[in-house]
């Protein structure tokens, strides 16, 4: 079993696409089927199973995928550990967000670690918070910019900050000129909202069952700029919280009086793997940069 055979089942892995792996590593789909057969006969099982242009793991793969992950992530952390010691910091900086993150601080955070390490480079996934624990768990990236605590027990944070949610509508819409409501005021508004494969949405209604009011969702959306586009035409209203919204300038955010509801974001790392130097810069920046809460396990 050879370096490059790890690296090219962790690619096919990641993309389900031998053609698109192979483009990717830059190399032909002839030579990846190849030595992923290799590889194959070396475990004794198969790794992927082929249902017409389809590719999934098999039990094996899955299992095997994670720990190709951790080996590759050792050798990577190896490599960046020695380079280091010429006082560079370099290497990748795996990194998984919330797509809430991306319009709002991330691309700061990112500037400034790009300013102070030029020698890091930066791979970013954006998903729901499911999506970055399991990616964390399996290896697969250094860090995630999610929602805090984790559900994962193997996962660490540090909390970033909280973000209260305000009632998001339409300029024209009836409550747009209020300065505030309450709770039962959002009872039978038309809402729109993140699928519930989102934690955000789940909290959400979670909050409002847990208080009695009875919330119409109409319309689902996993886009939230098309949302916020919707929500500015008065047709829906919003949950949401302002590092959402940001800077979109055709809604009003309205606060919910009484009870309010905030959302708790952090940063999230594997507890038993190595934080590797360009992920430890990063994780520095942040505690520098934003008043951060407690580490806990």
């Amino acid at each position: 079993m050879e370096l490059r055979h790890l690296r090219y089942f962790a690619r096919a892995a990641d993309m389900l696409h031998f053609t698109q792996a192979a483009e990717s590593l830059y190399i032909s789909q002839s030579t990846l089927s190849r030595d992923i057969q290799q590889l194959e006969e070396e475990i004794g099982l198969p790794l992927f199973k082929r249902i017409g242009r389809n590719v999934h793991l098999t039990d094996a793969g899955t299992t095997f995928l994670h720990h190709a992950l951790l080996a590759l992530r050792e050798i990577e952390t190896a490599r960046e550990q020695i380079a280091n010691l010429n006082g560079v910091v370099s290497g990748t900086l795996h990194l998984g967000a919330l797509l809430t993150f991306g319009r709002g601080v991330l691309p700061a955070w990112i500037c400034a670690i790009n300013a102070a390490y030029p020698q890091i480079k930066i791979s970013l996934k954006t998903g729901t918070s499911d999506f970055i624990e399991q990616t964390l768990v399996s290896g697969g990236i250094d860090l995630g910019l999610s929602f805090v605590p984790p559900t994962a027990p193997s996962l660490c944070h540090e909390v970033l900050f909280n973000e209260e949610l305000f009632l998001v509508v339409g300029k024209e819409h009836e409550l747009a000129g209020r300065s505030e409501v309450d709770l039962e005021t959002l009872q039978g508004l038309a809402f729109g909202a993140v699928s519930q494969q989102w934690a955000a949405r789940r909290i959400i209604d979670s909050f409002l069952s847990e208080h009695g009011i009875d919330h119409a969702v109409i319309i689902e959306i996993d886009d939230l700029q098309a949302l916020l586009k919707i929500i500015s035409q008065n047709k829906v209203c919003g949950l949401l919280a302002r590092l959402v919204v940001s800077d979109y300038p055709d809604v009003c955010l309205i606060p919910v009086k009484g009870k309010p509801l905030f959302l708790k974001y952090g940063v999230l790392w594997a507890g038993d793997a190595t934080i590797r130097p360009a992920a430890q810069a990063f994780l520095q920046h942040l505690r520098t940069a934003v008043p951060m809460g407690n580490h806990a396990d």
